[in-house]
């Protein structure tokens, strides 16, 4: 767990010594590179492993439906598996995910989603992310270390949460790995991009 002791150890002061004492973290802090011997990729909402990163070209699909990112299409599959078909589809068809996601919370989720289907819904949308979008996919492969959401949310955060989503993000590409290789980069392993603006 990312505790606030190990976000105060590295919060350097102009003297290069250590605070002692151990504030609540917050997002401006500043954060890590590296954790236990592993180096971290902390990445936010413009990060192409960000939920709320567009993909536009193409779109993610998921169950016949387009979607520009994986955070619409979660709160979407979280409002029809609770019946909010009416919610479901006023998410859809707004242009703000940030709307959507508000939605969303307002659910009152049930103990079955909280405890599998979250978790297994998140997976399938990362999987289709990868298939689509080419920025996030290539990220995957040429980024070492581990991945970090740089929020606090208790269960997806990775400041001070379970950082469930970057360690699904390691899971999905790594069941998925060779099927990537064969569908998306020449038998030489010439790994080229098409994007230059992925970064």
């Amino acid at each position: 767990p990312y505790t606030a002791k190990v976000i105060s150890d590295y919060r350097m002061s102009s003297s290069h010594k250590h605070p002692k004492s151990s504030p609540r973290p917050v997002l401006h802090s500043p954060l890590p590179h590296t954790i236990d011997g592993e180096n971290v990729n902390w990445f936010g909402k413009k990060h192409p492993c960000s939920t709320e990163y567009e993909c536009e070209c193409p779109k993610i699909s998921y169950n016949g439906r387009k979607y520009k990112n994986v955070e619409k299409a979660f709160q979407i599959q979280k409002a029809l598996y609770h019946g909010q078909e009416d919610m479901a589809q006023t998410m859809y068809y707004t242009l703000d995910t940030k709307y959507a996601t508000e939605l969303g919370n307002s659910i009152d989720a049930s103990f079955e989603w909280n405890q599998v289907e979250r978790v297994r819904i998140m997976k399938r949308l990362l999987y289709a992310k990868l298939i689509t979008c080419e920025c996030y996919r290539n990220k995957m492969f040429h980024v070492r270390g581990v991945f970090r959401a740089k929020t606090s949310h208790s269960f997806w955060g990775g400041i001070t949460g379970k950082n469930v989503l970057g360690r699904l993000h390691h899971l999905v590409f790594n069941q998925h790995i060779d099927q990537l290789v064969d569908l998306f980069f020449p038998k030489d392993n010439i790994i080229t991009f098409h994007n230059k603006e992925c970064y």
